[in-house]
């Protein structure tokens, strides 16, 4: 492993694992990917502990959200569908800007309804026009529908 992505872990400096993965080998991309999800789930948690909301204009924060986001998608393709929930619903509640909120919330919804990532793409989210920075917006009508659905088996 390269001095570099050492002392980026050893700092939990997530920018520069980021940065780091973008110009590593594939081999490294999976080893730096599982550590930035670990650090970035230990700093959310940490953020919610301490009652912080977290900023998409701030790099580091954005890169918190960036990675507990990217572990929520994997999760969502794996079918683990519980654990997508919980980072979808908590990625929803620590940040204040709107389209991401509104994005959390609907792939908690998906998440929450168990749909499966062809149906995701075919039914609730345009794929290809669909990211703004790392995330999706462009949603489909459908997806509206089904947040409101789990909406109200929620409460």
């Amino acid at each position: 492993m390269r001095i570099e992505i050492e002392e980026a872990i050893e700092a939990s400096d997530l920018v520069a694992l980021y940065d780091l993965r973008d110009t590593s080998a594939t081999d490294e991309k999976l080893m730096i990917n599982e550590m930035i999800y670990d650090i970035a789930l230990e700093e959310l948690e940490e953020a919610f502990s301490l009652g912080h909301t977290l900023d998409l204009e701030l790099p580091k924060e954005r890169a918190i959200l960036r990675g507990v986001y990217e572990y929520a998608f994997i999760c969502l393709e794996q079918s683990n569908h519980h654990s997508a929930t919980a980072c979808f619903e908590q990625l929803a509640d620590i940040c204040d800007k709107e389209s991401f909120k509104v994005a959390m919330q609907m792939l908690e919804a998906v998440a929450y309804k168990e749909v499966d990532m062809p149906s995701f793409f075919k039914y609730y989210c345009y794929e290809h026009e669909a990211k703004e920075d790392f995330y999706y917006v462009s949603f489909k009508e459908e997806v509206y529908a089904l947040l409101e659905e789990v909406k109200s088996l929620k409460s």
